[in-house]
Parts: structure tokens; sequence; C-alpha cells
């Protein structure tokens, strides 16, 4: 009678360890089917929701794929940066008035290359040749109205104890002076720039601007071997910066 108890004691206790087992299991298998279904689904989400940074929001919220709202009759390839004072931040930056450390702080006188000018945000901008953005602050910038590039030099002939000025760009009242060459100096000439306004002036070598009126100067550029020159090859870089002494 002992020995038919012990052995039904025993099943017992088998079965409630098989049943405890293949609970554990089939709890295990839960997990891990959970787990499966959770990443899919976080998968599938991620797929239908893509990340978008501010800017890349902000662009498509611009509508029609461009960040900016283009103005049609803009027809400028040029621009002059001007009236910077010292420490004054103004950039070239890769979104449209987001200044970051990979931001390009410009200098006077340096002249930009563009293709097209629009709004964001309530204000212009440039986006110049290499798709980085100048704000279009009138202050800051001159439009160009005609590149003419030019090889040659211009030899000064004017007599004056202050010489004939260089300046950062090109306006001839402003306090832009950087240095002055006197009679006898020779200063290499790149082109003659003309601004929006109809003022004039030479583009020096090191990125300055000098009176193109030639009571000054025997002329000694020669502007049609750059243009047979340019017809095969760009006559500047997209980004040109001006070295002042």
């Amino acid at each position: 009678m002992r020995s038919g108890k012990n052995r039904r004691s025993i099943n017992e206790e088998e079965k409630r360890n098989a049943f405890t087992m293949i609970t554990s299991m089939l709890f295990s298998l839960f997990l891990v089917a959970l787990s499966v279904l959770f990443i899919i689904g976080f998968r599938a989400f991620l797929k239908n929701h893509p990340y978008q940074g501010k800017e890349k929001t902000e662009t498509a919220q611009a509508g029609k794929g461009d960040i900016l709202v283009l103005d049609p009759s803009f027809d400028v390839t040029r621009i002059i940066i001007k009236n910077i004072k010292d420490k004054e931040e103004f950039c070239m930056t890769a979104h449209p008035g987001v200044v970051d450390e990979d931001s390009v702080p410009l200098k006077n006188g340096q002249m930009l290359q563009v293709r097209q000018k629009g709004g964001f945000k309530d204000k212009s901008y440039y986006r110049l040749k290499d798709n980085t953005y100048v704000e279009a602050d009138e202050t800051k910038v001159q439009e160009v109205k005609e590149y003419l590039p030019l090889s040659g030099y211009i030899a000064i002939t004017y007599i004056s104890s202050g010489g004939v000025r260089l300046r950062s760009w090109i306006d001839f009242d402003a306090d832009n002076v950087v240095r002055s060459v006197y009679v006898g100096d020779k200063v290499t000439i790149t082109a003659m720039v003309t601004t929006m306004e109809g003022t004039s002036a030479f583009r020096t070598s090191d990125g300055l601007f000098i009176t193109t009126n030639p009571q000054y100067f025997t002329d000694y550029t020669n502007l049609s071997e750059v243009e047979a020159a340019e017809r095969s090859t760009a006559d500047i870089p997209e980004t040109e910066e001006s070295t002042e002494e």
C-alpha cells in the first residue's frame, strides 16, 4: 500500500514539474515573440516617419522642394561684401540665417558668385554657387551689375601727397581705404566691376578696388586677351577672398 502511495506521489510531482517547465518555456517564447513584434513594429514606424532635423523640416515646409521662395526677376551673378565692422559677425552659412561652427565669416571686399535670390522667414538670402547662403542685407552686400575680366596693369601718373586710394569695396565716399599708391607705381588689374548703382572700379590682384578715372593713371590693361581665355576656363573660383595690407 505504501509503495503505491509513493508512486502516485512521484507521478504527481513529475506532472507538477513538467507543467512548470512547459509554462516557463511558453512564457519565454511569449517574451521572445513580443520582442520580435516590437522590433518589427518599431522599424515600420521609423520607415514611415523618417527623422527630420530642424532645418530639413523648415525646408520641407517652404514648399516645392526649395528652401527659398525664389525671386524670378533676379539677374545678378556676383556680389561684393562690404561694411563689416571689427568683430562683427556676417557669415556664409549652410542654411539661411543659421550660424554654426561650420559657418564661414565674410570679409570686406570678398566677391562671391551667386545662383539665386529668394525669401525665407521674412528675410532675403542669396544662394551661392556652392549652395551656401548669405543674407541679402543691402548694408553688407553690393550687387554687381557688370564684371569685365581684364589682364595687365595701370601705371599711376597722379602726383599727390595722398596718392590714389585702394578701397575694400566700391564706394568712394566710405571709410574703406586700405592703402594708397603713388606716381610711378604699377597696380595689377583683374577686372572692371560696376555695381547696380552704376559706380565702376578696377579690381586689383589683391582684391581691392581703385578708380577707373583715367586722369589718375595710364591704362595698360587688355580685355580681349582675357575674353579669349575665358571661353575655355572659368574666370574666378566660386568664392574669392581679398587680401588687405
